[in-house]
């Protein structure tokens, strides 16, 4: 006999956890071209004004890093969506992807470097 399982507890179908990423990516998509074009890097958490040495470049290159944390989120989202995806498409959506990930990376430490007075 199968046991049923309360709403929270099923698991997600493929359409649920595309859509959670490709919003998600828009989300971080949209604060990164905020901070890097208003150049306000207030809003991230233990921001500290005096501490950063060029507040201008810091911000460009978190809105860098945000920014390309979405598009991988957004593309990665695609293939996530269809049921039985084409593996060629698969590979070269994650290795997009992993390639993205690495960039935000590499900004995101490129900006604490600039955090060190």
């Amino acid at each position: 006999m199968p046991v049923s399982f309360p709403i929270l507890f099923r698991t997600p179908s493929n359409a649920n956890v595309a859509t959670f990423c490709f919003y998600i990516g828009l989300l971080a998509l949209a604060i990164g071209i905020y901070v890097w074009l208003k150049k306000k890097p207030d809003i991230f958490p233990g921001y500290k004004e005096n501490e950063i040495r060029d507040p201008a470049q810091y911000a460009k290159l978190r809105g860098q890093s945000l920014i390309s944390l979405g598009v991988a989120l957004i593309v990665l989202s695609f293939p996530i969506n269809s049921e039985e995806p084409d593996i060629r498409i698969l590979v070269a959506t994650l290795l997009f992807t992993v390639f993205l990930l690495l960039t935000a990376l590499y900004l995101h430490l490129q900006a604490r470097k600039l955090g060190r007075k």
